[in-house]
């Protein structure tokens, strides 16, 4: 047992070597009239060298990142993709200009940098449970610049991380935004 234990976390270290950012969670539980409102505060901090990726999807365990990264910049939204804004010079403005939809988030976190995600859960006293960092971490994807450029070369420019990428440090959501 205690060899299984030893070959866990040296996987896990490896895992956070070579992917180097900071998944917080903090939890602010207000109770009224019988109603819980849970305040989940999750912070990820770059302390890569490098922008990293992020957005939220349905979870799929079955999917490599080549796939996840294509399905989620290159999908046809109407007319355009996010790879389409983002590399195209003939697009003119931001994406953030239009009213913001999950399926079309995006956020580009430079090296230093954070990112916070605030969600609130309504549920009733005794109900138990809100959200938790394990239930975020099934619905969010967070990639290296190299994979995604790797994938979508071109993307990263800078008039296209502007283009593409949401522009505030905080994304306010409710339970149900997450889970499309």
């Amino acid at each position: 047992m205690k060899k299984n234990l030893c070959v866990t976390f040296l996987i896990i270290i490896n895992q956070i070597s070579a992917f180097a950012y900071e998944l917080k969670t903090d939890t602010v539980a207000i109770e009224k009239d019988e109603r819980q409102i849970n305040q989940v505060i999750v912070s990820i901090i770059n302390s890569e060298s490098d922008n990293l990726w992020i957005w939220f999807d349905e979870p799929n365990n079955d999917r490599d990142d080549a796939y996840e990264i294509k399905m989620h910049l290159m999908k046809r939204e109407a007319d355009f993709s996010l790879f389409d804004i983002a590399t195209d010079a003939n697009m003119e403005g931001c994406l953030w200009c239009m009213p913001m939809s999950m399926r079309l988030f995006v956020k580009c976190i430079e090296p230093g940098n954070s990112f916070k995600v605030v969600i609130y859960k309504e549920s009733r006293v005794g109900e138990g449970g809100y959200i938790s960092s394990i239930d975020f971490n099934r619905h969010i994807r967070i990639y290296k610049n190299e994979d995604v450029v790797r994938f979508c070369p071109g993307i990263d420019s800078k008039l296209g991380i502007k283009r593409i990428s949401y522009p505030y440090d905080v994304i306010i959501l409710n339970e149900h935004m997450i889970y499309f």
